[in-house]
């Protein structure tokens, strides 16, 4: 969809939630990522994360001011889920190790399991300010389902 007559293309997706891990959701949620479909014209934005139908994922979402939720960061707020372990984003990988830096290529880098992955996001929430931010497992998304998009 467009944002007014001249506005950026969006897409809405909308997922069914499987696991809240911070704050309140319903059955499904509905948030917007820049870039998709219209017609026969595509727009794509650098960065931004994509969805496909059955799409399984945690999104870190916040709300803009008008409402409407988008994934913070962009991808590096998408963490996929691939043949039930979590494929973190390729700049902001998952590390085994407590402090200090991670490069591209560090072996301390490895997969999680969706449920090792939700046990980092609680002790980091534990241990975070409350007022910030918002982490959902939303299973099965699809561009075009539901409300207006994929999940």
């Amino acid at each position: 969809f467009v944002e007014g007559a001249q506005g950026p293309v969006l897409t809405a997706v909308t997922m069914a939630v499987g696991e809240t891990l911070k704050g309140e959701a319903g059955a499904s949620v509905t948030f917007r990522v820049h870039g998709g479909v219209i017609g026969r014209y595509e727009s794509r934005v650098i960065g931004a994360p994509v969805f496909a139908v059955d799409d399984d994922a945690y999104v870190f979402l916040s709300r803009a001011r008008d409402g409407a939720w988008w994934p913070v960061g962009m991808s590096a707020g998408v963490y996929k889920v691939q043949r039930g372990a979590v494929a973190p984003p390729v700049v902001a990988g998952v590390t085994t190790a407590t402090s200090g830096p991670v490069a591209r290529g560090d072996v301390r880098r490895r997969v999680l399991t969706p449920s090792e992955f939700a046990g980092v996001v609680r002790l980091l929430l534990a241990r975070a300010d409350p007022s910030t931010g918002g982490v959902t497992r939303r299973p099965g998304v699809g561009p075009g389902r539901g409300g207006g998009g994929g999940r």
